[in-house]
């Protein structure tokens, strides 16, 4: 059984690889702005209400590229829909609410990182490090018209003692595409 295992982690690493290479070259792709480009820096931290639903909380920072006083520094909620499981690939959508405006995401791309982070008593995977792609945004308010390639990672868990999610954003955010 433990050679099955390892086996699998073995496929699971060589898939990641080639997963991950294609993810970095999209994301390595120059966002078209005709408005103003944006440097976002946030954070997510979300409990799973159901085996397909996140809510929580998100904290993002937008800053102009080059630098300078941040223009946009909100907390808002955030929920998460799972939309498509395939073994280590995940597809969702989120919905987020700030004060001054909202952003609907659609085929978030959220892979899991091998091997396993935490394991139930009797040693079922129930934690993991996760990479996710976000690109296909639509909002309103502030991000009405706004286009994002940004990159969350961080770690999920599932575990009946750890019901938190947690991530890191970085990435960039075109205002006024």
């Amino acid at each position: 059984m433990l050679y099955q295992f390892k086996v699998a982690v073995s496929i699971i690493t060589v898939f990641l690889l080639g997963f991950f290479f294609s993810v970095a070259s999209a994301m390595e792709k120059p966002l078209a702005c005709k408005g103003k480009l944006t440097v976002v820096d946030g954070t997510v931290n979300t409990i799973n209400t159901s085996s397909t639903q996140q809510s929580g909380q998100i904290n993002i920072v937008l800053s102009p590229l080059g630098g300078g006083a941040p223009i946009f520094a909100e907390n808002g909620m955030i929920l998460g829909e799972v939309q498509k499981q395939l073994r280590i690939q995940t597809l969702l959508n989120h919905h987020i609410e700030f004060a001054s405006g909202g952003i609907k995401t659609e085929n978030d791309v959220a892979i899991l990182k091998m091997p396993p982070i935490g394991f139930e008593v009797d040693g079922t995977p129930c934690a993991f490090g996760v990479f996710e792609s976000i690109y296909n945004i639509s909002g309103t308010g502030l991000f009405d018209k706004a286009k994002a390639l940004i990159t969350a990672e961080g770690t999920v868990s599932f575990c009946s003692y750890n019901n938190q999610n947690n991530f890191t954003l970085n990435g960039v955010i075109c205002l006024d595409g």
